[in-house]
């Protein structure tokens, strides 16, 4: 311990530490996105849409020739929190593993913008985080 730690005690350098741990945390905290006084609104279902297109899935058909359809469905016991979209290719492409075209069943929740696929896992990915996070700064989401 340096001797000017002692001569102050060990209450002093335990805050000191913890002011420069607080110190830290808040100049690495990333600035909030949203305006001052900014109200959270939910996504529209076309900006959901927009969500699907972004998915990795989406991403790598597109790039390898798929042309692309979002359609809304239904789930047998839907939560209004979210918007539920299938995702095709029209194209068949080596993602479309039962040659049918289906890339993938998701769900957006509007209030968060969040992208769950059907097995229930959060859904990641370059674009698709791009566009979550100009969407959510417009709609004044934080996350």
């Amino acid at each position: 311990m340096p001797s000017w730690a002692a001569s102050k005690g060990t209450g002093y350098v335990m805050a000191k530490y913890l002011l420069c741990a607080a110190l830290l945390f808040v100049a690495i905290e990333p600035p909030a996105r949203c305006e001052p006084g900014c109200t959270a609104t939910p996504l529209t279902q076309q900006e959901a849409e927009r969500l699907v297109m972004a998915v990795p899935e989406a991403v790598t058909a597109e790039k390898m020739g798929g042309k692309l359809s979002v359609i809304a469905w239904k789930p047998a016991h839907p939560n209004a929190s979210f918007y539920y979209f299938m995702l095709l290719s029209t194209v068949s492409t080596p993602t479309t593993p039962l040659d049918n075209g289906m890339l993938g069943y998701f769900s957006i929740n509007k209030e968060t913008g969040r992208v769950v696929n059907v097995a229930g896992e959060d859904t990641v990915g370059k674009e698709l985080e791009r566009l979550q996070s100009k969407l959510r700064a417009k709609h004044c989401i934080k996350g």
